[in-house]
């Protein structure tokens, strides 16, 4: 794995660590404002970056000025097919053709320590889809986080044929559009980080998550909960 710049946030380390929350932020490139929101919170985040948006690169670069990193969030074919983006991952696709997008959207988030899927539902099940990406990602020392879009993968057993680490997410923490819903989900993944020991989840770049996330995070700090990276947990 590509370590963090040296700049990066210190994980908070409370006298007693009673659980490791790990949050990955989706869809960066779309929404700027909230972005920087994340970034003035001086915890261990990381941003998944889209390719092929206004602001790809811009947000790439400031997270990463903030010492901070970065993972591109590549665009996957669903199963339903409803609201894909232009350029996706398909199971159709040659295996030059998945090479070949993987590189395009990689050379324009060049600061990318791993990547994640943007839906991908039906990519995500696809064994064979699932290696030609991990065959890619092995060869650029990249991790694979899964951000877990449908109940099955074959994303984890690829991975561990090509010797790429992993990592899943547990929990869409704000599928509702409400600050307060937002903050009662993460209450409940910390809950859950303090039973589990870690847990994983994904919040998105929208000014309500972001919001949620200003108001929760020194209350959980203070409640022992340790902000980690993902790639801290990908084995």
């Amino acid at each position: 794995l590509k370590a963090a710049p040296a700049s990066a946030p210190k994980p908070n380390t409370p006298s007693a660590v009673k659980g490791k929350l790990a949050v990955v932020i989706d869809d960066a490139g779309r929404d700027l404002a909230s972005q920087h929101v994340y970034e003035s919170l001086g915890i261990p985040l990381t941003l998944a970056v889209m390719p092929n948006q206004v602001h790809t690169r811009d947000a790439a670069l400031s997270w990463h000025a903030h010492g901070l990193p970065v993972i591109l969030h590549q665009p996957m074919e669903s199963v339903s097919g409803i609201g894909m983006e232009s350029k996706v991952i398909l199971t159709s696709m040659s295996d030059e053709e998945i090479r070949s997008l993987l590189k395009s959207s990689l050379s324009q988030v060049p600061e990318a320590v791993g990547i994640n899927n943007h839906q991908g539902s039906k990519a995500t099940t696809d064994r064979h889809t699932m290696e030609v990406v991990m065959n890619e990602l092995h060869h650029r020392h990249l991790f694979f986080f899964d951000s877990r879009t449908n109940s099955t993968t074959a994303a984890d057993g690829a991975a561990a044929s090509y010797g790429v680490p992993y990592v899943r997410n547990d929990l869409f923490v704000d599928n509702e559009a409400d600050v307060a819903a937002i903050s009662a989900m993460i209450r409940e993944a910390a809950k859950r980080a303090q039973k589990y020991g870690t847990y994983v989840i994904i919040g998105h770049c929208r000014p309500k998550t972001a919001e949620a996330f200003r108001q929760m995070v020194p209350q959980l700090e203070k409640e022992g909960i340790q902000f980690v990276y993902v790639s801290s947990l990908a084995k």
